[in-house]
Parts: structure tokens; C-alpha cells; sequence
């Protein structure tokens, strides 16, 4: 079978069914996860989520987690948790602007750091998304990740699909 990711962007809160969305949203959501599912025979669901970040919100299980267990096809969460980023040296936005602030480092700087922790991100959910190693594959991320998670699998062979840059914007 050819290697071929699905990719979805969107917004988080989706994913973990946040109140700041209508029920009727979450519902649109979880039906088009559904309608993608079949229409592209897809094997398996992952995404940019961990458990960690499922507890912040208060939630044991993200809607395509739900979806893969109703549907019995495999799941797996791809974003690497607090320690396997401080090991991978991967840091979030907020630390690095607090890191830079009294420093007076420019905007730019500031970008090229979170960009370089945001490609180390991306190359890890790839590895995740080698060892699931079943295909085709429905992965969700966040909608500022499609571009170059896109360019990251296609540099490694793989068949990519876009199925949305941002559903739900």
C-alpha cells in the first residue's frame, strides 16, 4: 500500500470539543472527520494532541480519538509531551517571548526561534506517523502547521492530501 496523509487543519478546540464552539459545530466537525474517513479510506486517525494536553482541558478523549475507537481503526496522539520537548529541545511560544522580552530581541528573532521549534514538532509527528505505519492516514493539526507539515512529507516521499487548510475559519 502507498504511504498517503491526509491532512487537516484547524483550530484545537474542535478536537477537544471546546465550549467556545456550538454543539452544532462539534457536530459538523465530528461528521466531516467522518464523511473524510470514508471518502479517502482512510485506515487510521492522528493528531497534534497528547494526553497532557487533553487534561489541561478537562478531557480524557479528542474527538477523533472517539471517532478511530467507535470506527475500530487506530489511533494515535503525535505531539510530543512536556519532557520529550524539553529533550527534543522543542519549546512553546510563551517561553520563548518571555525567554527574548528583557533582552529587546527583535520580532524577527522571535519568529525564527518559534519556527525552528515548530519544524522539530512536524518532524516528530512524521516519525510518529511512520511508526503507526498504516495508510492512508487522517491527520489533524493546527491550521499555521498544513504548509510546512505539507512540504515536510512530500520532502520524504510520501503522498500527501489537503483536505482542508483551516475548517471551521
Amino acid at each position: 500500500m502507498d504511504r498517503k496523509i491526509l491532512v487537516l487543519g484547524t483550530n484545537h478546540g474542535f478536537q477537544r470539543e471546546d465550549s467556545k464552539f456550538s454543539i452544532a459545530l462539534h457536530l459538523e466537525f465530528a461528521d466531516f472527520l467522518l464523511r473524510t474517513i470514508q471518502d479517502g479510506s482512510v485506515v487510521a486517525i492522528a493528531e497534534e494532541n497528547n494526553l497532557e494536553a487533553l487534561a489541561e482541558h478537562s478531557r480524557d478523549m479528542s474527538v477523533p480519538e472517539r471517532i478511530a475507537a467507535e470506527l475500530g481503526i487506530p489511533h494515535r496522539h503525535c505531539d510530543p509531551n512536556h519532557q520529550t520537548r524539553a529533550e527534543l529541545g522543542i519549546r512553546q511560544e510563551n517561553s520563548i517571548r518571555v525567554q527574548y522580552f528583557p533582552k529587546k530581541v527583535s520580532e524577527t528573532e522571535v519568529l525564527n526561534e518559534l519556527n525552528t521549534s515548530d519544524r522539530k514538532r512536524e518532524e516528530y509527528w512524521l516519525q510518529q506517523l511512520l511508526a503507526l505505519n498504516s495508510w492512508p492516514v487522517l491527520f489533524i493539526c493546527g491550521a499555521n502547521h498544513v504548509d510546512p507539515f505539507l512540504k515536510l512529507i512530500e520532502n520524504n516521499g510520501i503522498q500527501t492530501s489537503l483536505i482542508a487548510s483551516d475548517w471551521g475559519a
